[in-house]
Order: C-alpha cells, then structure tokens, then sequence
C-alpha cells in the first residue's frame, strides 16, 4: 500500500511502535507516554474521545510494508484529517486541505455542487464533504479505517 502523509502541524508527535508509525496532533505529554506504551486501535479511541483536541494515524505495519491506515479525531478536535485515494490505489493523508489539494492532478479537482450549496448556506461544508470530490475529512469524532 502506498501511503503519503502530510503533516503541516509543527507540534505532532510520532512515535514509532512494532504494530506501526502512530502519528498525534492535539495530545498532551501524558497521552503520548499512553501511545508508547504499545496501544490498541480501541485505546487510541479512547485516548482520543478522552482528551477531545486530538488526532491520531496510525500506519499498520507487517514485514516492513504498510498494509493499512487508522486515523481517529476527537469530538472537540481542532486539527483536521483530509485523506483521498487515488486512482492507483494510493492514499493521501494530511492535516490541511491545500496541503493534499495540490498532490491532485487539476483534471480531478471537480468541484463538489453539495458542496457550494453548504457554503453559501452555512459559510463551511460539513465532513465528510470538501470542496472537491476526490477529498473527503474526518468528522469531529469520527474513524477511518483502510486496508
């Protein structure tokens, strides 16, 4: 599986465990000494819905390969997860949409009419929904999972 990741947020903290790269944004010192201990997807749950502001990604890892994607966002959570697949079956992952909107080809940039109709409606397009089709986000409280 190829995955890229994006991570603009100066403060993000990785933490390299035998299961995989868990990447976290929003988490206090004592909740990434909890990601060092080894956690479960269901701990990261946890985690994440306990303190609220936070992000977390963890990239599955098997013999070197990484072979899926976790990523959970608390409920209060200021820091976004934009995430697309792409045609050759490759992922984009990132905290900031112009950071994954420019690994998209202009040909594939269509825009979303759902999309409009939010924004001039409510001044924001709720998740899952972006301005484009090929990119979609994590809701406040939500989960992906991709293998």
């Amino acid at each position: 599986m190829n995955i890229k990741i994006l991570i603009s947020d100066p403060t993000h903290s990785e933490v390299q465990l035998p299961d995989g790269l868990w990447i976290a944004s929003g988490l206090h010192r004592r909740a990434v000494d909890l990601l060092r201990r080894n956690p479960t997807a269901e701990q990261a749950e946890t985690i994440c819905r306990d303190i609220g502001d936070a992000v977390i990604i963890r990239l599955v890892e098997e013999d070197n390969c990484v072979v899926g994607v976790d990523a959970w966002r608390g409920i209060t959570a200021g820091f976004e997860v934009y995430y697309s697949r792409r045609p050759d079956g490759s992922i984009l992952l990132s905290d900031h949409f112009r950071n994954i909107l420019v690994e998209v080809p202009m040909a594939e940039r269509t825009i979303s009419d759902q999309a409009i109709i939010d924004h001039f409606l409510f001044r924001a397009v709720p998740a899952p929904l972006t301005y484009t089709h090929t990119i979609r986000r994590l809701g406040h409280g939500d989960r992906l999972s991709i293998d």
